[in-house]
């Protein structure tokens, strides 16, 4: 397999429908176990959120729940946002608790300055 078919590809899934040549969306998920909540998941991603959402629960058998997500008209905007994002807020959960997109958390109380950034880069909440 040729390395340069990979080469514009940051860390992650390669070479599939999750690439991030194509995020278009961004996403909070509310984080919670037994004892309430323990923070939020933010990302970007391709693919249906809900599975997404469904790949995150398997990994770490918490109860995890959609808070909102923000459709974006180009992808440079989407990945940008997530930039920002994660220079700001990062690593709030462990890897141990959330053992997939752990670098993407923050603590809940941090939801509507994210909801900010998502929106200045251009984001669009989805009213369903």
């Amino acid at each position: 397999v040729s390395q340069s078919r990979y080469s514009n590809l940051s860390a992650g899934c390669v070479g599939c429908s999750c690439s991030q040549r194509r995020h278009n969306k961004s996403y909070i998920h509310v984080v919670s176990d037994v004892n309430g909540i323990m923070g939020i998941k933010f990302g970007i991603t391709s693919v249906l959120t809900s599975r997404r959402l469904k790949e995150q629960v398997r990994k770490s058998g918490l109860l995890i729940e959609e808070f909102g997500i923000w459709d974006y008209d180009e992808v440079s905007a989407c990945r940008k946002t997530e930039v920002e994002v994660k220079k700001v807020y990062n690593n709030y959960l462990s890897k141990d608790v959330l053992p997939d997109g752990y670098t993407e958390t923050a603590s809940f109380s941090d939801i509507e300055s994210i909801v900010v950034i998502f929106e200045s880069n251009g984001g669009i909440r989805r009213s369903d």
